[in-house]
């Protein structure tokens, strides 16, 4: 464990940060965490993401949530690496992600609740 004041000179030493707002939304057996992401506390958010852990092997998709219907919703495999949070530190970069992502997205079955 490190000490306070080490924490602090590695956090102002460090070239990312970020600050992450997290809420959790409970349906059924399955808990939907929704970040939104700032470069710091106070700040405009440049990203709210939402995600859901499966049960390993599980062979069906869940109902969106009532409070996520109606925004984009589509499924990232898991491990993929370009929405771990080191990656989502920069909004720039997010930014690019998520045109990338929309583009993806426009092949791939989206999530829906029918």
């Amino acid at each position: 464990m490190i000490s306070p004041d080490d924490y602090l000179l590695l956090r102002e030493a460090s070239m990312e940060s970020l600050h992450k707002t997290r809420f959790t939304l409970k349906q059924d057996d399955l808990f939907w965490d929704v970040d939104f992401f700032s470069v710091d506390k106070g700040s405009p958010f440049y990203l709210v993401m939402a995600e859901v852990e499966m049960p390993e092997g599980t062979p069906w998709q869940p109902t969106i949530h009532p409070l996520l219907e109606g925004f984009d919703v589509a499924w990232v495999p898991p491990g993929d690496k370009r929405f771990f949070n080191r990656h989502l530190s920069d909004p720039c970069l997010v930014s690019q992600l998520l045109e990338e992502f929309i583009h993806e997205s426009k092949t791939t079955p989206k999530l829906t609740n029918s």
